[in-house]
């Protein structure tokens, strides 16, 4: 190593000792999506407008972030693929998917996706809006409930769809601060 590096390598160091925003790193998970596939529902006995309404507690997250980190984690987008009993999602006005805290502290119920039917549709619905939520104080907690309700004039015959969700996340770590707040 030329002397000027052993001297400026110690020099960038110091300097940057008062400066927590130079030495980090970002890493980002674009889409991360899984899908269900088949998801059935039982046909409606009347050609009236319904709800359907369903709700998932989601048990041993508490994922805590560590000092130093900063996490934004978000839903990207919903999709709905017809599989059976339907050509189309032309028989659903909106749908939507909330998260809501199970703990008396928490945050507030928070919409992260939506749809509202706008004209004709195909074989797929997107729910979209996505990334403009942080879950990140949600997922912090033992329980996360995701509920999500579809409104419509429902078939009258059982129907099952494919469910793809894709998340985003990002994680930022500052490398002085966490380092300081190890033991």
């Amino acid at each position: 190593m030329s002397s000027l590096k052993r001297i400026l390598l110690p020099a960038l160091l110091l300097a940057s000792a008062g400066c927590n925003d130079v030495l980090f790193l970002e890493l980002e998970q674009p889409a991360l999506c899984k899908t269900v596939v088949g998801q059935t529902f039982g046909g409606s006995q009347y050609s009236t407008t319904l709800d359907i309404d369903v709700a998932q507690e989601l048990q041993g997250l508490g994922v805590d972030s560590p000092e130093g980190i900063e996490l934004f984690v978000s839903m990207e987008r919903a999709r709905l693929i017809a599989r059976s009993g339907v050509t189309d999602f032309d028989f659903i006005d909106s749908a939507r998917i909330l998260v809501v805290s199970v703990e008396p502290d928490g945050p507030p119920p928070a919409e992260a996706l939506s749809y509202t039917r706008t004209g004709p549709t195909g074989a797929e619905v997107e729910l979209n809006d996505g990334g403009k939520l942080n879950l990140s104080e949600y997922i912090t907690q033992d329980t996360l409930r995701v509920e999500a309700a579809i409104s419509g004039r429902l078939p009258s015959e059982d129907w099952s769809v494919d469910i793809e969700v894709c998340l985003y996340g990002r994680a930022r770590v500052n490398y002085l601060e966490f380092l300081d707040a190890q033991p």
